[in-house]
């Protein structure tokens, strides 16, 4: 009786079978090695093979975990809380948006808040940069990058800007803490992917203001909620500002103001790129002294964010009107969420003919009363 010869694997079923090094997985999912590594070590999320010489393989069931992993991350989840969920109950989360920023909060975070801050701050006083660069990559394994930016560098930098006020800190401390974190929020941003087509968002701080990491954790908060963001850091003549977010399309402007409180020089810098980008554009304009130039705010017709919290149901409005052209969109959230491209500016779904988006805004009363419909009633 003759042998039947064993049948040879197709490419796909190769594919299927074949094993990965961590290096191919941190391209494949975007996740860096060490992440990978802290989530395996702390939360057993997979379990690779081994070589003889203790390499890490990587089946393709892994690298798709991973990758449901981190979208439910970037949703808000933090790693702890969906790090034991099976595939099918990860894919749920993926498709399901959470109803606000703070949900599925452990009940000791506050405390487990407040041990992150002392740490960095300790870290700031001894000047230990990468020491600070190591706290915030163990936080963003932890809490996800929206969380990081609320729970963490936001109340970290009011706590710093006392102690500079205070004389406890010096202006060295100040800018130690503030070149590791622009350089590190800046790499969360490049690491974000976003749906083929969502808009995109210029960030600055406008001429005058040389405080630009609020803008620039604007830019975060906005590239985790699937815009795309260019930020132009501080003190951006009008002018520029307002050719930039001509040259790239943009769907709004968002701008800080911080320091000082009592510039009427400011308030004519905002009235003046109120002009200069027309009347439909929309304009955020946020920071520690946007308060004081409400009536400019007002004049100008911006949209005051009272806090980074607010910013994204003010974003989420704002995708409705300014949404991406249909044949660009991919069929399901969670195709957009796992296949997106990079975060970094891509192309800008600008009309060749008229150099504008390539969807017209609704009216700006519409937009605005929506907006106030949604914090009267929240």
């Amino acid at each position: 009786m003759r042998q039947k010869l064993p049948q040879e694997e197709t490419p796909a079923e190769r594919r299927k079978t074949a094993l990965h090094p961590i290096r191919v997985v941190a391209r494949r999912t975007g996740l860096k090695p060490n992440l990978i590594r802290a989530w395996e070590r702390r939360y057993a999320v997979v379990e690779p093979a081994r070589t003889s010489g203790g390499q890490r393989l990587y089946s393709e069931a892994h690298i798709e975990r991973l990758l449901l992993l981190r979208s439910a991350v970037e949703a808000g989840h933090a790693i702890s809380q969906v790090a034991a969920l099976a595939d099918e109950d990860l894919l749920g989360l993926t498709l399901t948006p959470m109803t606000a920023p703070g949900a599925h909060v452990d009940e000791s975070r506050p405390a487990a808040e407040e041990e992150r801050i002392r740490a960095c701050l300790d870290a700031v006083s001894a000047l230990d940069s990468d020491h600070l660069s190591h706290l915030f990559e163990d936080a963003l394994v932890e809490l996800g990058p929206h969380r990081l930016v609320l729970d963490l560098v936001a109340p970290l930098f009011d706590r710093v800007g006392q102690l500079w006020s205070s004389h406890r800190f010096r202006p060295m401390h100040e800018h130690l803490a503030t070149s590791v974190t622009r350089t590190f929020i800046d790499q969360l941003i490049r690491r974000q992917r976003t749906s083929p087509g969502a808009p995109l968002l210029v960030t600055a701080a406008v001429r005058g203001q040389r405080h630009e990491l609020g803008a620039l954790l604007v830019a975060a908060v906005a590239a985790v909620a699937d815009w795309r963001v260019l930020h132009l850091g501080p003190d951006l003549p009008t002018e520029d500002l307002v050719a930039a977010a001509r040259e790239v399309g943009a769907g709004a402007v968002a701008v800080s103001l911080v320091y000082p409180a009592d510039d009427t020089q400011l308030g004519h810098e905002l009235v003046q790129l109120r002009r200069q980008l027309g009347p439909e554009l929309p304009l955020l304009v946020g920071g520690r002294a946007a308060a004081a130039y409400a009536p400019f705010l007002e004049t100008v017709r911006a949209i005051r964010v009272h806090s980074l919290e607010a910013l994204p149901p003010v974003l989420g409005e704002l995708r409705r009107h300014v949404a991406a052209p249909p044949q660009r969109r991919l069929p399901t959230p969670v195709r957009s969420s796992l296949e997106g491209a990079p975060g970094t500016l891509l192309d800008t779904s600008v009309s060749a003919r008229s150099g504008r988006a390539s969807r017209p805004w609704r009216s700006r009363r519409q937009l605005f009363v929506s907006l106030e419909a949604r914090r009267r009633y929240r």
